[in-house]
């Protein structure tokens, strides 16, 4: 069984305890963090971006907010922390990352650390953490990327089940020569002879063939009750004969049902991809914004890269394959060419953004949180092109430095948008 993170953060001594209590009131503390986070999943983002970034502020409300939760379970958290001379965020941190590692077991969870953080990891600095960070964050990619296949390929390896039709043995129907002659005997006299013996007969004509008409009437009457008789009662055998064969096959062809089931599954699983592919293809030939109903091409390209990046958003389930994000690219090359790839400074691309109409600045509204504390990169934009005074690098804790291409910029904001659906998710 692998070690859990927080063992492997007391074994690389970034957290400094060995006493058994201390550990097992972290492990509560993360149990508690989970069962909160769980009921608030909007929380998990703020709550990831806090715990990649080792230069984090004590000040921080997610950070005061998990002290809170160790202390409750801890109450000399703080002593031992001064004792050992540790950051307090170094242990917050790894209280996050273990209830984030937890939550992750559900993988539309898993796809929403993985959004949030893989844009801005890229930009913090780890330092001797860095391998165990990025370790764990490329699990949830891993776990994303499959799950984002699994949901886009075409289903096609259905197996047939075994099925064989079963022996079916039809009864033999019991035979009425017997009573048939007996019965026609009777409809043609009153009497037959037997051993030489002239005998009457139950039931029989009461005429004889000289009395033409009147033993005619008794004949048809005697001999046609009994024939019928005869044929009701094959009939019934052969429909209880039917009657089994239908059941024992009916029984076989119920066994066929989980295989039915599944085709039909597979087969609207199969057209929904392909409408989403389809449509995904007209729209990257099309250029087209439906959003604003015009074209790209007539968008300046800071305007593009975050139009584009919503409406690919509204077409995309929040759990796709990496992939897509190659076709946001592709789509913004064949409008710009190799300039998407040119490196920008961060601040640069923020004055361009800031200068754009106010309906396309309007768009990214559905990001804005004015909550204190870490916000994703698309809230922090959303926030700036509303809020000139909103400080966009304290708000995801880079360096003003930082150059970023027009499609990285694009995708980016892409990724947050994802993200904020899962999060909403109800």
């Amino acid at each position: 069984m692998a070690e859990t993170l927080l063992q492997t953060y007391l074994n690389n001594q970034f957290v400094k305890t060995t006493e058994e209590g201390n550990i097992n009131n972290l492990k509560k503390a993360i149990d508690e963090l989970v069962k909160q986070l769980l009921k608030k999943r909007t929380k998990i983002i703020a709550y990831t971006l806090v715990a990649i970034d080792p230069q984090i502020s004590e000040n921080d409300p997610v950070v005061i907010e998990v002290e809170k939760i160790i202390i409750k379970k801890w109450p000399a958290f703080k002593n031992n922390v001064t004792s050992t001379k540790d950051k307090a965020t170094t242990y917050i941190r790894t209280v996050i990352l273990e209830a984030l590692t937890e939550l992750a077991k559900d993988t539309e969870l898993a796809t929403l650390i993985w959004l949030s953080s893989r844009n801005l990891i890229q930009h913090y600095k780890l330092h001797k953490e860095e391998e165990i960070i990025t370790s764990l964050l490329q699990l949830f990619a891993n776990q994303t990327e499959k799950s984002g296949q699994n949901l886009w390929e075409m289903s096609n390896n259905i197996a047939m089940p075994s099925f064989s039709i079963p022996d079916v043995e039809v009864s033999k129907i019991p035979s009425h020569k017997n009573y048939l002659i007996k019965r026609l005997t009777a409809a043609a006299g009153p009497t037959s002879i037997q051993d030489g013996t002239n005998l009457p007969i139950e039931d029989a004509n009461a005429h004889w063939p000289t009395s033409t008409y009147n033993w005619s009437t008794s004949f048809g009457e005697i001999a046609g009750t009994a024939i019928a008789a005869s044929i009701n009662d094959a009939l019934k055998g052969q429909n209880k004969a039917l009657s089994d064969i239908n059941d024992q096959v009916n029984v076989s062809l119920k066994g066929l049902d989980p295989f039915f089931k599944e085709v039909g599954k597979s087969l609207l699983l199969n057209s929904k991809v392909t409408n989403r592919r389809s449509q995904l293809l007209w729209w990257k030939e099309t250029l087209y914004s439906s959003i604003l109903g015009k074209s790209y091409r007539n968008m300046s390209p800071i305007s593009s890269a975050i139009v584009m990046a919503i409406d690919l958003s509204a077409m995309v389930d929040p759990i796709y394959p990496e992939s897509v994000n190659y076709l946001l690219k592709e789509s913004m090359k064949s409008i710009y060419g190799e300039q998407v790839d040119s490196e920008i400074l961060l601040v640069d691309l923020l004055d361009k953004a800031s200068k754009m109409n106010d309906q396309e600045k309007s768009l990214l509204t559905v990001l804005s949180d004015d909550q204190e504390g870490r916000k994703t990169f698309g809230t922090a934009l959303a926030n700036k092109l509303n809020n000139d005074n909103s400080n966009l690098f304290e708000e995801i804790g880079i360096e003003k430095d930082v150059k970023l291409t027009l499609a990285d910029f694009s995708v980016w904001i892409f990724h947050d948008l994802q993200s904020q659906k899962i999060a909403s998710k109800k």
